[in-house]
């Protein structure tokens, strides 16, 4: 065989092992995987199904414990709480507050009432002051309004300390002489000392108007304002419990809300409107 015959004979050799040497490097080692990694989990055997069951159990407490949570904040709706709209500003929350004067046809209402409190038109006698309900300490916010500054009143912005833990505030409308700019401790004027502020402009200052609202959460609420038994409002409390700062909050409210008969407040627009109906001068009786 001459040597050019020998060369082509080599090196075909050598080719041939070439390509076989990497044709086995190609192949996958017996010891890793290339499963999808669903399949690799079964592979792992019970360690992984006691991983998986142990995930499922607590998907599970996680959505029981959101289905309570989610039952009990329906109950508050139900009895006619309702979460005032606010917005952060700096690190307080912030509350828009609006009285609002209707006509409510032959029936005497609230603003009939601050009508007969005074016969200065445009002195600013009145006074919404927003305070802490259980505890003294300075109004929250205030602003000072004469009677004909009611019939278009500019928007109060009310700035709450942003709280986790409840806390509850009276919303008052007051006449306020003597400018001592607050209102929770003045006494309030009932429906049966009408006649008597009526006839005397000069009667001691009084609470004329009452809402509350807590802060909780980090969130703004209105507590429901109409008239509470005795037989009802124990599940009030019990309800609201969780929103609330102080079970004697709702039994101050429910002092004020028999005295003066407020028209609940309510919420439109973005704010909390402070209701005050009035006598319509259409009414023919």
């Amino acid at each position: 065989m001459n040597t050019q015959k020998r060369f082509v004979i080599i090196a075909t050799l050598l080719t041939a092992f070439l390509v076989i040497f990497m044709l086995g490097k190609s192949r996958p080692n017996r010891g890793s995987s290339t499963l999808p990694p669903q399949s690799r989990q079964a592979v792992g055997g019970e360690r992984v199904s006691e991983n998986v069951m142990s995930g499922l159990g607590s998907t599970s407490k996680r959505a029981t414990e959101a289905d309570v949570l989610r039952k009990h904040y329906n109950r508050m709706m139900q009895t006619g709480l309702r979460e005032i709209p606010s917005k952060l500003v700096g690190t307080k929350l912030q509350v828009k507050i609006q009285p609002i004067t209707f006509p409510l046809w032959c029936t005497l209402g609230d603003f009939d009432l601050l009508k007969a409190s005074t016969d200065k038109l445009f002195k600013k006698d009145f006074l919404i002051s927003i305070e802490p309900l259980n505890t003294r300490g300075s109004p929250v916010s205030n602003q000072r309004l004469s009677l004909a500054e009611f019939s278009s009143p500019k928007v109060i912005f009310a700035n709450f300390n942003d709280l986790e833990i409840p806390k509850d505030y009276g919303v008052y409308i007051c006449l306020d002489r003597k400018n001592t700019n607050e209102c929770g401790s003045k006494k309030v004027l009932g429906s049966k000392d009408w006649n008597k502020s009526i006839s005397n402009h000069t009667e001691t200052d009084r609470i004329l108007y009452f809402q509350m609202i807590t802060i909780s959460s980090h969130r703004s609420f209105l507590i429901p304002g109409h008239k509470w038994d005795d037989s009802t409002i124990g599940r009030l409390k019990k309800t609201l419990h969780s929103v609330i700062e102080d079970d004697d909050s709702i039994d101050a409210m429910q002092k004020f809300l028999v005295q003066l008969g407020s028209v609940p407040a309510r919420i439109k627009h973005q704010v909390l409107e402070l209701p005050l109906p009035y006598k319509d001068p259409n009414c023919s009786i």
